[in-house]
C-alpha cells in the first residue's frame, strides 16, 4: 500500500509510506524471515496515517485513506515527524497499528511501517540475533527494549547460558556488544536512569550464572533424582552479581561495570520483579547449588544506583516464585514455598512485602482459610488494576516438591488487609503450563502466553504450548487471545510504550522434537481501542476520523 507525503511549497510528492505485516511461518513451524517485507493481509478498508512532530510533539495533521494512490499534502513546517498509521477492517475496527520515527519529509524515497496485528500475534520482520530463554527484557526509554542474557542452548538435561545482547526496534534485531557482562539466566533487569550525554543506565541483577566459561559449564539442569522442581541450578551453578550497564543509543555499545560492595545478594532461582517494576526486589532462592541453604530474605535495589536499598526477612523460604510489586510501597511474594509444611502450604501461598522504616514481610491472611488458593512454582504473575494481581501457570506443590501442573491455570489475588483469591476460569478451558510469559497492560488488565504444558508421553519441558489469554480489569474475566504463532516455555513478554507486546525467546522444539532455545518473536498490539497513539494531545478523536485532516494537494 503506497501512500505519499509532501510539503505545500512546491507541491510534489517526497515520500511513499508502505505498510506490510508480520511474516509467516517457514516450513519448520517457524518465523520466516523473507528476503522482501510481506504485503498487508488481508487488505484494510482505510488507514488513518496521523502526522506529529518528532519527539511527540504536536499532531501536524491527520488522514484517513482508502485509495492507496492517494496523495497527502504534510503543511511545511518542522521536516522531522512521527508517523503512525491505524488500519481498519471492513467493519470500522481497529486491525493494526505501526509507526515511523524521524521520519524527514524532505528526503525522497519509501518508508516501510510495520503494522502490528491487534486481537492476534505476528512474528517479528526479523527473529533476534541470538537464541535464548528465561532471559530479560527491558524496555528502553526512547523505545525499543533490550533483551538480556538467558539460556542459548540445551543440551539433553542442562541449559546453558549466554551474556548476549540484542536490541528490538521497529520490528527488527541488532545485536549490541556488551564486553564483560556475565552469562546468566532467570534473571532481572531495570533501568535506573539516562546520563546527561543520553546514556541508559540499567541494572541487572539475580539470575544463575557459573565461574568460568558458559559454554562449558551449565546453569540449570533438569535432574530426574526426584528435585523438588523440574528445573533447578546445575552443579556449577552460582548465583550472579549485580551488574551495571551503561547502554549508548548512538553508538549501540554497552559499557558493563560491577555493582561492587552493597550490591544486592548473589541468589539462585530467586524471585524477581519484571523491567520498568517498581520497586526492583529480589527474593528467597538458594544460596547454594547443592540446595542446602535457602536464602531467607527479600532485597530491594536502590532505584538511582542500583545496589541494594533494604532488606527484610522471608516469612518461609520460597524457591521459583514470583514477586510482584501492587502498589505503592507494597510488594506480593508468591509461591515457590517448598519447604512448608503441607499443612500449612495454603496458607503460607504469599506474602505482602510492606515498604516501611523498616520494611516487613508478612503472611498474607486469607479471607477463607479453609479455602486456600493453589500452591504453585514456576509461574508467572502480573499487577493488575486495583492493587492486585494476577498468577498463571507454574507447578503445583506437593509433598515432596513438583506434583505435576497447577490447576486452575490462573487465579487473581486481591491483597488486603484481607485477601480474597478467585479462580479465573476461560471458556473451553485453560490448560495448565509451566513457566508462561505474563506482563500488565495499559489499561489495567494482564497478557499470558505460552508455556510448557501436558504431553502424554513427556513432561512440560517437552511441550511448548501456543495458548495465550487476556485479563480484562473492567469485567475481571480472563479469556482467550490470539495464539502465539510458535509455541514456547520460558518466553518474556515487555510492554512497549506503543501499546505493543512483544514476546521473545523461549524454549521450543526442533526439528526432532527435543527442547531448545529460539530466536523467534512475536507482537500483538495490546492497547485498548480507545488508546490513540496522540491520546497524550487530548483531542478527542473517534476510530477513523481525523481531526485536524491534512489538506487537499493544490
Amino acid at each position: 500500500m503506497a501512500l505519499w507525503a509532501c510539503g505545500d511549497e512546491p507541491l510534489s510528492p517526497t515520500i511513499a509510506f508502505r505498510l506490510h505485516g508480520p511474516p509467516p511461518l517457514d516450513f519448520s513451524g517457524r518465523c520466516a524471515e523473507p528476503a522482501e517485507p510481506v504485503p498487508l493481509w488481508p487488505r484494510p478498508a482505510s488507514v488513518r496515517l496521523s502526522f506529529r512532530i518528532a519527539g511527540g510533539g504536536p499532531l501536524v495533521c491527520d488522514a484517513v485513506v482508502s485509495d492507496a494512490g492517494r496523495v497527502v499534502a504534510v503543511p511545511a513546517g518542522d521536516d522531522r515527524v512521527e508517523v503512525f498509521a491505524e488500519v481498519y477492517d471492513e467493519g470500522g475496527a481497529l486491525a493494526g497499528v505501526g509507526a515511523a520515527r524521524e521520519v524527514d519529509l524532505t528526503a525522497a524515497g519509501e518508508v516501510r511501517l510495520f503494522v502490528t496485528p491487534r486481537g492476534a500475534f505476528g512474528c517479528t520482520l526479523r527473529r533476534g540475533t541470538a537464541p535464548r530463554a528465561l532471559h530479560a527484557a527491558v524496555p528502553l526509554p526512547g523505545g525499543g527494549a533490550l533483551l538480556i542474557g538467558g539460556l542459548d542452548r540445551i543440551v539433553g538435561a542442562d541449559g546453558y547460558a549466554s551474556a548476549s545482547v540484542d536490541l528490538y526496534d521497529g520490528g527488527s534485531f541488532r545485536p549490541v556488544p556488551a564486553a564483560g557482562l556475565s552469562a546468566r539466566a532467570l534473571h532481572g533487569a531495570t533501568v535506573l536512569g539516562v546520563d546527561p550525554d543520553g546514556s541508559v543506565r540499567i541494572a541487572v541483577f539475580g539470575g544463575v550464572t557459573v565461574r568460568g566459561d558458559p559454554a562449558a559449564s551449565p546453569v540449570l539442569t533438569a535432574p530426574d533424582d526426584g528435585a523438588p522442581l523440574p528445573i533447578v541450578p546445575a552443579p556449577a551453578a552460582v548465583g550472579a552479581p549485580t551488574e551495571i550497564l551503561r547502554y549508548d543509543p548512538a553508538s549501540s555499545q554497552i559499557a558493563v561495570e560491577a555493582a561492587g560492595p552493597g550490591e544486592v545478594t548473589p541468589r539462585l532461582m530467586a524471585a524477581v520483579t519484571a523491567a520498568g517494576a517498581a520497586p526492583p526486589v529480589i527474593a528467597g532462592g538458594w544460596a547454594d547449588a547443592a540446595r542446602t541453604t535457602p536464602a531467607l530474605t527479600v532485597e530491594g535495589l536502590d532505584p538511582d544506583t542500583g545496589l541494594a536499598a533494604f532488606s527484610a526477612d522471608l516469612v518461609t523460604p520460597r524457591y521459583g516464585g514470583t514477586a510482584t510489586p501492587v502498589a505503592p510501597g507494597r510488594v506480593v511474594l508468591w509461591g515457590g514455598h517448598l519447604d512448608a509444611p503441607p499443612a500449612q502450604r495454603g496458607a503460607l501461598a504469599g506474602e505482602m512485602l510492606l515498604l516501611g522504616t523498616p520494611p516487613v514481610s508478612s503472611t498474607l491472611a486469607f479471607a477463607d482459610p479453609d479455602a486456600p488458593p493453589a500452591s504453585r512454582a514456576l509461574h508467572a504473575a502480573a499487577a493488575v488494576a486495583g492493587g492486585g494481581l494476577v498468577v498463571a501457570g507454574g507447578v503445583a506443590l506437593g509433598d515432596g516438591g513438583a506434583a505435576g501442573l497447577v490447576e486452575p491455570f490462573a487465579e487473581r489475588i486481591d491483597a488486603g488487609a484481607v485477601t480474597t483469591h478467585a479462580p479465573l476460569p476461560v471458556d473451553g478451558g485453560a490448560a495448565p503450563a509451566l513457566l508462561p510469559a505474563a506482563v500488565s497492560l495499559a489499561d489495567g488488565g494482564a497478557l499470558i502466553a505460552g508455556g510448557g504444558g501436558l504431553c502424554p508421553d513427556s513432561g512440560p519441558l517437552a511441550c511448548p504450548v501456543r495458548a495465550a489469554y487476556r485479563y480484562d480489569a473492567t469485567s475481571g474475566e480472563l479469556a482467550r487471545a490470539g495464539d502465539l504463532q510458535v509455541a514456547r516455555w520460558g518466553a518474556v513478554a515487555v510492554a512497549l510504550p506503543s501499546g505493543d507486546v512483544l514476546v521473545t525467546g523461549g524454549v521450543a522444539l526442533d526439528a526432532d522434537g527435543a527442547p531448545t532455545p529460539v530466536a523467534d518473536a512475536e507482537v500483538t498490539h495490546a492497547g485498548s481501542a480507545d488508546l490513540d497513539p496522540i491520546a497524550d494531545l487530548g483531542l478527542d478523536r473517534p476510530p477513523a476520523v481525523a481531526v485536524q485532516p491534512c489538506p487537499e494537494p493544490r
